[in-house]
């Protein structure tokens, strides 16, 4: 079995006309799995599963592609309505940041 490739990388998104950086925090760095993400918190040993959808969220972001595609996407993958992804979408931000797996930088609150 082939050893996973941990990355640590920026995500870029683009929400009403913000432009909004994310990047993972330093010490994290994060794995594809075939359960989803693996993200791995060298300084607590903590590791975190972030499973479909939003595993697929986070690969997107990770690619740096910009909201519009993200958005579109998530709407194809959840097959939900754009209230309902865009939701989904801030939520996953939101939680992730808040769980010190991404910092914010630049943007407005």
């Amino acid at each position: 079995m082939l050893a996973s490739k941990l990355i640590t990388m920026k995500f870029q998104i683009n929400i009403h006309a913000e432009n909004m950086l994310y990047y993972p925090a330093p010490y994290i760095k994060w794995s594809v799995e075939s359960d989803g993400i693996k993200v791995i918190n060298q300084q607590t040993g903590l590791v975190y599963t972030i499973y479909y959808p939003q595993a697929a969220l986070w690969d997107l972001m990770a690619r740096e592609y910009k909201f519009k595609l993200v958005f579109r996407m998530i709407c194809k993958i959840t097959a939900a309505e754009p209230a309902a992804a865009h939701q989904l979408i801030m939520e996953s931000i939101e939680k992730w940041v808040q769980k010190g797996l991404l910092i914010k930088k630049g943007g407005h609150d």
